[in-house]
């Protein structure tokens, strides 16, 4: 096992016997740690991954940050029409946010979303960390009664590389013929140097449609892994608009897949 591999095995461990959670959530995260550790984070030998900045790694602990209040001028005002929901540094901030919507519409988790039951691809590793050590979520459900539907996720960065990382998660489901449209957005709370891992996954079934904008905002100071697998079922339609003006290195990976007859996919991204 390599160095890195280790200190990441030591930080699950100590993470382990730290958190209280079901039988079924932890086997999951240890699942997700066994891939990792069996696998490992890419490297510069990895074709995709070549020209990533993944140096600072060594640097980094992962353990979940700890829990941080955040006041509310640290937030962007509100764009008219959508509703709002807070995660800092992964986890939900109640006080911050739209109380979650009946029947379904959004339910935010105080637990880990959901592992994917698929396992992660090579390009996907990073995605594993998140999955062990992640601890909070959005999980959101939009049905064809409630659409078209307007929401938009915040997440905040407030703790540095030696108190722990932030890990959002988003795991999105739009049922059949449902309209959904996502603002994702990721900022930094002060000009701290942290550690950013960002795990969403978007489901569109028969007929579904999402317009997803996401817009990363971190400190020139973050280091910031983003992982985001897409699945359309026959005539979804996904438009997809991805925005990064900040973090000292930041690396996205996108796969989508056409799952049906009809599906389509639009991509628009800016890095600057």
């Amino acid at each position: 096992m390599s160095a890195l591999a280790t200190r990441i095995a030591e930080d699950f461990a100590a993470a382990a016997s730290a958190t209280q959670e079901t039988a079924a959530q932890a086997a999951a995260r240890r699942s997700a740690m066994a891939h990792l550790v069996a696998t490992g984070l890419p490297g510069t030998r990895d074709e995709n991954w070549k020209y990533a900045a993944l140096r600072g790694l060594e640097r980094l602990r992962f353990l979940a940050a700890p829990v941080s209040a955040i006041p509310d001028t640290a937030l962007p005002g509100p764009v008219a029409g959508f509703t709002r929901f807070v995660f800092v540094d992964g986890r939900f901030a109640p006080r911050l946010s739209a109380a979650p919507g009946p029947g379904g519409f959004t339910a935010l988790s105080s637990v880990a979303v959901p592992v994917p039951a698929s396992p992660r691809g090579a390009d996907q590793r990073f995605a594993l960390l998140n999955d062990a050590f992640g601890t909070d979520g959005a999980l959101i459900r939009i049905h064809a009664s409630q659409s078209p539907a307007r929401l938009e996720l915040i997440f905040l960065a407030s703790a540095d590389t030696q108190s722990g990382g932030s890990y959002p998660r988003v795991d999105v489901r739009v049922e059949e013929s449902g309209s959904l449209e996502l603002i994702e957005r990721h900022l930094s709370a002060a000009a701290l140097a942290s550690f950013v891992n960002i795990a969403a996954r978007v489901e569109l079934a028969r007929g579904a449609r999402c317009r997803h904008y996401r817009l990363q905002e971190l400190s020139t100071r973050t280091i910031a892994f983003d992982t985001l697998g897409a699945s359309l079922a026959r005539d979804a339609s996904y438009r997809l608009h991805a925005i990064s003006v900040g973090a000292q290195s930041a690396r996205s990976t996108v796969t989508v897949r056409l799952a049906g007859e009809g599906a389509q996919v639009a991509l628009s991204a800016v890095c600057l």
